[in-house]
């Protein structure tokens, strides 16, 4: 399913790195990945790094990705001064955005919620359900 997302982490200097994903940007699916596989700081690091995604999965070598797997050009980690501008100028382009800070990540559903806590957001979902 095409949900798109952006995931990303802030930099010490509070800038934010971020990258494009294409498929199942919801809460069970890019959430809940990112929740169960990527806790890790160099994880993220690797997984956002490596430019923008077709597709999340549990390690690393299995994600989809446009530059590295499809060989397409311009499929790169973009940077930004802080998450305000990101979502001042970019956040309408996606359904949810998922950010990796120093607490761990958080989510927004674009349009409906500010940023939360990714678990919480994720059980809360499962409660609804």
């Amino acid at each position: 399913m095409s949900t798109r997302s952006a995931i990303g982490y802030m930099t010490p200097k509070g800038n934010l790195r971020a990258v494009y994903c294409h498929n199942d940007g919801y809460l069970d699916g890019v959430g809940r990945m990112l929740n169960e596989n990527y806790q890790a700081a160099y994880k993220v690091g690797q997984l956002v790094e490596t430019g923008d995604l077709s597709a999340v999965d549990k390690e690393i070598a299995d994600c989809v990705y446009y530059g590295r797997d499809r060989g397409e050009e311009d499929a790169t980690t973009d940077n930004f001064d802080s998450l305000k501008e990101f979502m001042d100028n970019y956040s309408e382009d996606f359904e949810f955005v998922y950010v990796y800070t120093t607490k761990g990540w958080t989510v927004c559903e674009v349009g409906v919620y500010g940023f939360v806590n990714l678990a919480d957001a994720i059980e809360k979902e499962l409660q609804v359900a």
